[in-house]
């Protein structure tokens, strides 16, 4: 099952694949609250996220990496 969680003009997904969660990107700086709250709404618990992957370095993609 794939998860889009939509942070203003960029995305993030959550992907949940054999019950192991998968973070795809975490769009620009101060989403991290965003993200968890979409993880939480979907019925996920964010501390089961077992692994984030980023399409590439732009700041748009990794912008809430360490929050």
């Amino acid at each position: 099952m794939i998860h889009e969680i939509n942070l203003r003009f960029v995305k993030a997904f959550l992907l949940d694949v054999r019950g192991k969660l998968i973070l795809v990107d975490s769009g620009t700086r101060g989403n991290g609250a965003r993200i968890l709250e979409e993880v939480r709404r979907v019925g996920k618990d964010p501390k089961r996220i077992e692994a984030v992957i980023y399409t590439h370095s732009h700041g748009d993609h990794i912008g809430s990496a360490g929050n």
